[in-house]
């Protein structure tokens, strides 16, 4: 009985001690990410560029980017008058029919924003170059599910996954490639319990951090970046990508 509790007792100090002296491990920078080429086929519930491009040339409401019964039944309805398969599946096929070129079905969800630091980059530099990624955003158009190019598309987490990409942060397994799937949307809960994210007072923000709001019941579900004198950028459902300044918390 002794023996087991010294046991137990030693067991917790190798704890408590790993938890003392083990560093937190941020992040580590790779200076080129890259992201493997993927086609997919659309199918209920999918968001994303590939599914705006879809909606667009369907003539469909672009107010709210989703694969849902609307798209399915206009694909159904494409599909038959040219003579594919009925299933409101948008496979390589159906998308090339739509008019939409291969390039695109395989790298239209894979944008990585090139890195603008390096080993020898400052702190400063860093920050810097984030806050300049998100000011390239300005003015982008909201896009549920979608992490691209400046002036294509991006929701909040999209754009900050961009914002990290350009200074060699690769946030995995979030991607923007599984972004596009309806139980990957809220990408900014996955960021706020990333394991290498470490949180931060709200009162203590500096420049580069990222600010997350949680909704009525205390979820996460959204993130932005802040740049200091109390603003941020963020990719807004009603506005797109907007310089907005923080409510005195």
């Amino acid at each position: 009985m002794r023996k087991g509790f010294i046991f137990l007792f030693l067991f917790i100090c190798l704890v408590l001690l790993s938890y003392t002296f083990i560093p937190f491990h941020y992040i580590t920078p790779h200076y080129s990410i890259e992201k493997e080429p993927i086609g997919y086929n659309l199918t209920e519930g999918y968001m994303g560029l590939k599914v705006y491009e879809v909606r667009k040339v369907l003539n469909l409401s672009l107010e709210d980017i989703r694969y849902d019964d609307e798209t399915i039944e206009a694909i159904k309805n494409f599909q038959l008058e040219n003579d594919l398969e009925a299933n409101g599946i948008v496979d390589l096929n159906t998308w090339l029919a739509l008019g939409l070129n291969e390039k695109s079905w395989y790298d239209l969800e894979i944008y990585i924003t090139p890195c603008l630091v390096d080993e020898k980059s400052t702190y400063e530099e860093r920050i810097q170059a984030m806050i300049d990624t998100a000011h390239e955003y300005i003015g982008t158009n909201y896009i549920v599910g979608a992490s691209g190019k400046p002036q294509s598309g991006v929701d909040c987490s999209g754009l900050i996954m961009q914002v990290m990409y350009s200074v060699g942060l690769d946030p995995e397994p979030i991607s923007p490639l599984r972004h596009v799937q309806s139980k990957y949307e809220y990408e900014s809960y996955s960021l706020w319990k990333h394991k290498n994210i470490k949180h931060y007072s709200y009162k203590d923000r500096l420049p580069g951090d990222l600010v997350f709001f949680m909704n009525s019941k205390g979820k996460v579900n959204h993130v932005s970046l802040y740049i200091g004198n109390n603003q941020v950028v963020e990719a807004t459902g009603n506005h797109g990508v907007v310089l907005n300044t923080l409510n005195e918390q």
